[in-house]
């Protein structure tokens, strides 16, 4: 037999197989490709319950260690051991702040975890393939949603301890855990501490586009942003618009983009009219990136701390108990506003 599991210990018997598999693998006993002892041999050798045996491989599968190959067993995937716990990242799309995200994310949890990374385009099907196929070989699968009711309905399917929505906390399940931003009444907080600097416009324009084709467009962001800005506008007395896209920029007025395509286009509208930011005619942006710290001598953004939001969920991932946290969404002032 490979290990030993034994009834005097004080370590759990599931632990037992999942230490004796690694040392197995760690010295050479077992290489890559090699079968492991199945449930019934473990069962019957160290009078085990099978659920124990089952949840062992289970933990050892999700660390990435162990493949099941149906009807044939378990055997060895990897001889690279070093690492405690296999993480599944989901992500929409790999945005600039989402790669700030990411990096703090890495950063933070250092070389005991081995991460892989998929993206969801914001497609209903390639979410649920991805998802359901995929989350069996992971301990843990950080996921960034979006609203469809199909996705809701995927993320039930999960066992709550064993996964953290990022990021949009809209999708989150009654017992799970979430590390997000609040696009709602955070968006709403954020933007009334900047009233003194939209109040002075003659209407602000929220560009939110409408069409829903192009998965990595900012038609995929939170429907409530919308909601949130006008009724910060109406308690304001601020006139406003909500509109699809960019249109002539006019001096007196303020744009409020999502997208870097928008934000360009007023940038280069407020260039060929000679409009002064800030003074003629005010821009603000969602989301940090640091192209928007530079931009016009700097765009005033709306946005949430995405490299805090990436150092939580790797604690989470180091210590995975239940978690439940709003990052803070601020107004940072710059001359664009």
């Amino acid at each position: 037999m490979l290990f030993e599991v034994r009834s005097d210990s004080s370590v759990p018997k599931y632990q037992q197989i999942i230490d004796g598999v690694i040392n197995a693998i760690r010295s050479g006993k077992v290489c890559r490709g090699a079968p492991l002892p199945s449930a019934s041999v473990l069962c019957r050798e160290f009078n085990l319950a099978r659920e124990t045996v089952i949840k062992a491989y289970a933990e050892l599968k999700g660390m990435g260690i162990v493949n099941a190959v149906p009807r044939k067993g378990y055997f060895v995937a990897t001889e690279s051991v070093a690492h405690t716990r296999k993480v599944m990242l989901l992500f929409d799309e790999f945005s600039p702040y989402k790669q700030d995200l990411y990096d703090a994310f890495r950063d933070h949890v250092g070389t005991s975890v081995v991460t892989d990374i998929f993206f969801h385009h914001c497609d209903v099907w390639s979410f649920k393939s991805l998802f359901l196929d995929k989350i069996d070989y992971y301990s843990l699968c950080l996921v960034m949603p979006f609203e469809d009711q199909a996705v809701a309905g995927v993320l039930k399917l999960i066992d709550p301890n064993k996964l953290l929505i990022l990021d949009r906390i809209d999708h989150i399940q009654a017992q799970g855990s979430f590390i997000g931003q609040d696009h709602d009444a955070g968006l709403f907080a954020a933007l009334t501490s900047g009233a003194d600097l939209l109040e002075k416009y003659a209407q602000v324009n929220l560009v939110f586009p409408q069409a829903r084709e192009i998965a990595m467009h900012s038609s995929q962001a939170p429907l409530v942003i919308p909601e949130a800005f006008k009724r910060f506008c109406r308690e304001h007395k601020i006139r406003h618009r909500v509109l699809p896209k960019v249109g002539q920029v006019k001096q007196g007025e303020a744009w409020f983009v999502i997208d870097d395509a928008d934000l360009v286009d007023v940038v280069e509208q407020a260039r060929e009219k000679h409009f002064t930011l800030g003074k003629d005619l005010g821009i603000l942006a969602y989301n940090e990136t640091a192209m928007r710290k530079i931009v016009g001598k700097g765009i005033t953004v709306v946005s949430t701390d995405f490299q805090e939001m990436g150092c939580r969920a790797a604690e989470f991932v180091l210590n995975p108990t239940q978690v439940r946290y709003v990052v803070p969404t601020r107004l940072i002032r710059r001359k664009s506003l």
